[in-house]
């Protein structure tokens, strides 16, 4: 397994889990077209309509929904421990997480008891009559088979999975929105998740009261490379970082790699307030060009190391980073620390208030690019350390 593999998942997402069960379950009671199949014999195409309300039967009870309620419920009661623990890992950002979930399991209590009651009133319906449906094909035999009467026991069979597709449909849309709220916290907290156990395997080191925001897979497109380095960048309240982390051919015969091994290195980083310009696009990529790859492309100050900087996103959407990277700039996404952390960057910028805009030894001006959490500079005309 490559150096980029995400951690194992130990569970499903709660919309990928929801849409699979809505696809199985129109599609476990297609019914074909009226002609579209022939048999052998009255007895055949029989057996194949018990076969058919058989499983009519099953989906008239609407597991899906009933699977969605349950997880819904399972959700709701692991979602705060789940973000308790990383904040307790050290994510500090969206303080408004915690609302978000309150609010949410207060909804639920009004709109599951809504949908509870509904699914019952369908499952008697259908239920009722698919066991109908059930028993005019059962009296097929002692009234006499005839094409007339089949037909009209398929329609019955179609007429019923349509009312059982509707009830499905008209059910989940009641909770549709509410699902994809939920959906939305889960998976940013899955993804806060991976970022710090990238963060905690890192080769470079936070800085005092500096917390991570947002990590990807990515490519650094140096240049007079055809490919780069590939890592992941990080974003944090901070600075841009960049480490690759990928798995490298040493040792290759013919075509076939024989050697390889694992390169995990801190390449890049770049203060956010060093930032001058950031442009996002795609690029045609692959066989025949019918690929895209996200681009990121950052132009800095004199402060920083690069002047410039373009990576492509390989898990990521451009917009999400250039929002992300917005609010930091804007002090935005300090405003949505969680209060203990709030304080403690409070503290810290107030101590690092006073900050010479002269070296002590020489006098030249201090012009670099400050970084909350920062200990020290060192004057770039006589190499004296300044302590902050």
């Amino acid at each position: 397994m490559g150096a980029l593999a995400a951690r194992p998942a130990t569970r499903v997402a709660f919309g990928s889990a929801r849409r699979s069960r809505g696809a199985a379950f129109y599609n476990n009671i297609t019914v074909p077209a009226a002609g579209a199949q022939s048999y052998a014999s009255w007895d055949d195409e029989i057996s194949d309509l018990f076969e058919k309300i058989g499983k009519l039967q099953e989906a008239a009870t609407l597991p899906a929904v009933g699977e969605d309620l349950d997880e819904i419920n399972t959700l709701l009661g692991r979602l705060p421990a789940d973000l308790q623990a990383v904040r307790q890992r050290g994510y500090v950002h969206e303080a408004q997480l915690e609302g978000q979930i309150n609010t949410l399991a207060e909804r639920w209590e009004g709109l599951y008891q809504q949908v509870a009651d509904a699914l019952y009133n369908q499952q008697v319906e259908l239920v009722e009559a698919a066991n109908r449906l059930l028993d005019n094909v059962d009296r097929l035999y002692d009234r006499g088979v005839d094409r007339g009467t089949v037909n009209s026991c398929w329609a019955g069979v179609r007429a019923l999975q349509s009312r059982i597709e509707a009830a499905h449909k008209n059910l989940s849309g009641m909770y549709d929105d509410y699902g994809d709220q939920l959906e939305q916290i889960e998976t940013s907290i899955d993804r806060v998740e991976w970022m710090l156990d990238q963060v905690e395997a890192a080769k470079f080191q936070l800085l005092q009261s500096e917390a991570p925001i947002r990590a990807g897979s990515a490519r650094w497109a140096r240049q007079g490379e055809d490919e780069g380095p590939k890592g992941i960048l990080y974003l944090t309240d901070q600075r841009l970082l960049f480490e690759q982390k990928e798995e490298v051919t040493t040792e290759k015969f013919l075509f076939i790699k024989m050697k390889s091994e694992t390169v995990h290195e801190f390449l890049f980083e770049a203060p956010v307030n060093s930032i001058e310009e950031v442009k996002v696009g795609k690029e045609r990529r692959g066989f025949l060009r019918m690929g895209k790859v996200e681009l990121l492309e950052f132009r800095f100050d004199h402060t920083a190391q690069y002047n410039s900087a373009l990576f492509h996103l390989l898990s990521d959407k451009t917009q999400e980073w250039e929002t992300l990277i917005g609010r930091v700039r804007s002090g935005g996404i300090d405003r949505a620390r969680t209060e203990q952390s709030a304080a403690e960057v409070e503290a810290l910028a107030e101590a690092q208030s006073e900050i010479p805009t002269n070296c002590p030894s020489c006098s030249a001006p201090l012009d670099q690019n400050i970084v909350r959490g920062m200990t020290s500079i060192t004057c770039q005309y006589c190499g004296a350390v300044v302590r902050i």
